[in-house]
C-alpha cells in the first residue's frame, strides 16, 4: 500500500507485491572490467560472470561520472553480450530445466534438442517474458554475434549439454538456416534432469 500510495510501480508476487524497475538491454561492460576478463579467458579461466545482470549505471553528463540507476539488467542478455564480446566459442545457461519446450507443460509440449537462431526466433511466441523468452533471446543474439553456439538446459546436466547429449544447442548448420529436431522422448525423464 505504500509503494502504491508513493506512486512507486508494484506487482503481485505471490501473495506479495514487489516493486518493478525497468530492464533495458545492457549496452557494454565497463572497460576495466572487460579488460580483466579478457586477461582471464586469454589465461585459460572459465569465466562465470554475469550473475544478477550487473549493476546498472549511466554516465552523469554534467560531471562524466557513472552514477547508479533504478533498473535490473537480465542475467542472461548480459552472458550474451559479455560471451560475444570476449568472442567466447558458446554460452552455456543453465535453469531449472531439462531443455527449451515449444507448448510447455500442455499435452502437445515437445522438448527441442537442437535448433537454428532462425528458427528459434520464429517461436518466440511459446516463451514467455520472465521466463524462457530472456534465455532463448539471449542463444539468439549470442550466436548471432558470435558465429558460436548457445545451449540452454538443467544445470544438474551442464556437462552433458556442453558434450551435446542433453539441453537445447542453438547453432547455425551451413546450408540449414531454418531446422529443428525434437527429442523423441520426454528428457524430463532422463537420470540427471531436473
Amino acid at each position: 500500500m505504500e509503494a502504491e500510495q508513493s506512486g512507486l510501480p508494484v506487482k503481485p508476487d505471490g501473495e506479495h507485491y514487489r516493486r518493478v524497475v525497468p530492464s533495458p538491454l545492457p549496452m557494454k561492460l565497463l572497460d576495466h572490467e572487460m579488460r580483466a576478463l579478457k586477461l582471464m579467458t586469454d589465461a585459460g579461466c572459465v569465466v562465470i560472470c554475469a550473475g544478477g545482470g550487473g549493476i546498472p549505471v549511466v554516465q552523469d553528463d554534467a560531471t562524466g561520472k557513472l552514477v547508479g540507476v533504478e533498473a535490473v539488467i537480465d542475467k542472461d542478455r548480459s552472458a550474451a553480450m559479455i560471451g560475444a564480446d570476449l568472442k567466447a566459442d558458446g554460452l552455456l545457461i543453465l535453469t531449472d530445466v531439462a531443455a527449451v519446450a515449444t507448448d510447455y507443460k500442455k499435452p502437445q509440449q515437445k522438448f527441442i534438442r537442437s535448433v537454428s537462431p532462425r528458427k528459434l526466433e520464429s517461436l518466440m511466441s511459446h516463451f514467455p517474458d520472465g521466463s524462457m523468452g530472456p534465455k532463448c533471446a539471449s542463444a539468439i543474439d549470442f550466436v548471432q554475434r558470435s558465429g558460436g553456439w548457445a545451449a540452454i538446459g538443467s544445470l544438474k546436466e551442464a556437462n552433458e549439454i556442453v558434450a551435446g547429449s542433453a539441453g537445447t544447442r542453438i547453432e547455425n548448420r551451413e546450408g540449414h538456416e531454418d531446422f529443428i529436431e525434437y527429442y523423441e522422448e520426454d528428457p524430463e525423464t532422463f537420470p540427471n534432469a531436473a
